[in-house]
């Protein structure tokens, strides 16, 4: 019919709001127009739902990534801080003891350092059992 015509044009053309569009008397008037505009408003929101679901699973997912890659730079960070104590380790005294190959491992950066400062001035390496 000519009304729902005219409110179907409305909704494509115009930046008026669902609410507005609603107060309008011809509109008021005809229970077609009204379950066309509410079946209308219902499908904006479910858009919007939508729209904003995925604006939020992109950002999540480059926040993860990001988050991801701070987490193994770090990782690779201390992996190489370890690997360079144990060269320096077996460079000055031969064959790293067990207990501190197994402190080395669940070493956090700031032990690492101070492993490492102890290992350049300790006459032997039993020196950095008791750090």
């Amino acid at each position: 019919d000519g009304i729902q015509a005219c409110v179907c044009y409305l909704l494509e053309v115009s930046d008026a709001a669902l609410e507005d569009l609603e107060a309008l008397p011809f509109a008021r008037h005809s229970w077609e127009v009204q379950i066309m505009l509410k079946t209308t408003g219902q499908k904006l929101r479910e858009e919007g739902r939508a729209q904003g679901l995925e604006e939020g699973r992109a950002q999540g997912l480059k926040e993860g990534r990001e988050q991801g890659i701070e987490e193994g730079l770090s990782k690779g960070i201390e992996k190489g801080q370890a690997e360079m104590l144990r060269l320096l380790l077996r460079r000055r005294f031969g064959d790293i003891p067990d207990d501190l190959e197994a402190r080395l491992k669940r070493a956090c950066p700031a032990t690492l350092k101070r492993l490492f400062e102890a290992a350049l001035d300790a006459d032997d390496i039993s020196d950095l059992l008791n750090l």
